[in-house]
């Protein structure tokens, strides 16, 4: 690295850690800083994951990923960065491939729920958010689709299943949430 290079990266280096240090003494934002904006703390940290996703016959799909989640500094959202093979037969997948994904969560005091927005290297803008809420240690988090079959509704369920272990589930019902057809499923492990 030439000097001026050098000295750029170390002017970078001080500026960054003059934010991260008043990021960390400031706290969460007062406006921010209920219970409600802790339903996913069970799930911050590194987990690695073991997927299954369905193929159009039927059967299960096994691949790995993993998903690193924080916590923002001001306490107003949870951000996630996942990286992980996926073959979605609903996208015209014919093989396994290589994705990152980023999702925000955000809580809504005024309606008292969550909002999930989730981005893709094959799908690299936010779309309409999954919204819904935690009872107890579960929680749902819906959406509705136009699909060339028709309108669906998409549902994503988070279960803790104790400190190290969390499932989550994305599934399909075509009739309004009467029936649901589970499509991808992850356990996953904290690191």
């Amino acid at each position: 690295m030439g000097r001026i290079a050098s000295q750029y990266a170390l002017i970078a280096a001080g500026v960054l850690a003059c934010i991260n240090a008043a990021c960390a003494t400031t706290g969460p934002a007062p406006m921010c800083a209920g219970a409600p904006f802790h339903a996913f703390d069970f799930w911050l940290g590194d987990w690695d994951i073991e997927q299954s996703i369905v193929e159009a016959n039927g059967r299960w799909l096994t691949l790995p990923a993993h998903t690193s989640v924080r916590r923002s500094p001001d306490g107003c959202t949870i951000t996630e960065h996942w990286s992980g093979e996926v073959q979605f037969f609903w996208e015209n997948m014919e093989a396994p491939e290589t994705i990152w994904g980023y999702s925000v969560r955000r809580f809504d005091p005024a309606q008292g729920t969550w909002s999930i927005y989730w981005m893709d290297r094959r799908h690299p803008d936010f779309g309409a958010p999954y919204v819904g809420n935690f009872d107890g240690d579960r929680g749902q988090f819906f959406r509705k689709v136009e699909t060339p079959a028709g309108a669906r509704t998409m549902r994503i369920t988070f279960s803790q299943r104790g400190e190290r272990q969390v499932d989550w589930e994305l599934a399909s019902s075509p009739d309004e949430g009467a029936t649901w057809r589970p499509l991808w499923l992850m356990a996953m492990t904290r690191r």
